[in-house]
């Protein structure tokens, strides 16, 4: 009985008691405590292996720590190039923006000059009725249609200025709830100096209940601006434009629709039509981040961007807008979703 006491004695300390303490030293680890120590208290075989417990949980906890701090490094890295990359981004959007003004501005200046001409010429009428006397007289109805018209010109080179400097304008993006028929209107705007240029017909359509979208009207109008060139660039001998706008049948999103029957797109290029550089003009006429641009301005907005082309038929730009959108997605990128159909 004095053996079997004295047995159970030494197996539990030298071996029990050690091994329910790198079982609960394990348990620790488990739990995520990394760098758990055991007391050593012998020199044997499980001593060593606690020992080497110890060394494990140390190891153990350095690699956590080390691992943390790249992860930690790495973040503020990704936070860094993310903040380039928007910023590259917004460069590229602006220089893309100005290319497109550009292509309008002498077409527009031509427009703006022939108003200008007119009011001049009236000017110069008026001052002669005016120093001979006649204004009060047998000229006077004449001249007030004068000023109508000088007025109704002056207007119209104000709104096309207005209208171009406000598409040049560089802003953070701006959500409001927008009419997209004024969106429209503006676009037609600049736009009609060349559709008029190139013989080209406009066939407007745009349904009498569409809800108001909440959107960034300027970089709306920026997306219709770069689809109504590429129309006008495909049919430099004339065709006709559509460009209409309806409410989708489950009333939550509005498509807006710029359709040409010019060249159209080979089936070969339709597929990358929304890659960045990737143009169809001639050398020297686009360096191909229109579209690229327009769909990342519609993706922003969380609707969708499509295109569909038939060679020497025609192509059709869809674009889809949400008519309510989560105001996190749309501030959080000054980026979201959009979809754009091209036939």
């Amino acid at each position: 009985m004095i053996v079997a006491v004295l047995s159970w004695l030494f197996v539990w300390r030298v071996v029990d008691k050690p091994i329910k303490a790198l079982k609960k030293g394990t348990e620790h680890l488990s739990q995520g405590e990394l760098g758990y120590q055991i007391e050593v208290r012998s020199q044997d075989e499980v001593g060593d292996l606690a020992r080497s417990f110890n060394g494990m949980s140390l190891q153990l906890r350095a690699a956590n720590e080390e691992i943390v701090t790249w992860a930690k490094t790495l973040e503020d890295r990704v936070e860094q190039k993310t903040k380039e990359l928007n910023r590259a981004h917004d460069h590229v959007l602006h220089v893309e923006k100005m290319a497109s003004i550009g292509k309008m501005a002498a077409v527009v200046a031509h427009e703006v000059n022939n108003p200008l001409s007119g009011i001049l010429t009236y000017a110069k009428l008026l001052r002669k009725w005016v120093a001979s006397g006649q204004v009060e007289h047998e000229k006077r109805d004449e001249a007030v249609q004068c000023l109508e018209l000088i007025a109704a010109e002056s207007r119209r080179c104000g709104d096309l200025i207005k209208n171009l400097l406000s598409l040049s304008r560089t802003a953070p993006m701006n959500v409001q709830s927008t009419d997209l028929r004024g969106v429209v209107d503006r676009c037609l705007l600049l736009a009609r100096p060349q559709l008029e240029q190139h013989g080209i017909e406009l066939q407007l359509k745009i349904a009498e209940d569409l809800p108001r979208v909440p959107c960034d009207p300027s970089q709306i109008e920026q997306v219709l601006i770069a689809l109504i060139m590429n129309a006008i660039d495909a049919m430099p001998h004339g065709g006709n434009l559509w460009i209409e706008s309806w409410l989708t049948s489950a009333e939550t999103e509005v498509e807006i629709q710029v359709r040409d029957d010019g060249s159209g797109i080979a089936p070969d290029v339709l597929p990358h039509i929304f890659e960045p550089f990737l143009t169809t003009k001639e050398s020297g006429h686009g360096v191909g981040l229109g579209l690229a641009i327009a769909r990342g301005i519609v993706e922003r907005h969380n609707g969708r961007i499509e295109v569909e082309s038939v060679v020497s038929r025609g192509t059709t730009f869809t674009v889809t807008l949400p008519t309510q959108a989560p105001a996190a997605s749309l501030a959080g990128a000054g980026a979201g979703n959009t979809a754009m159909k091209v036939r």
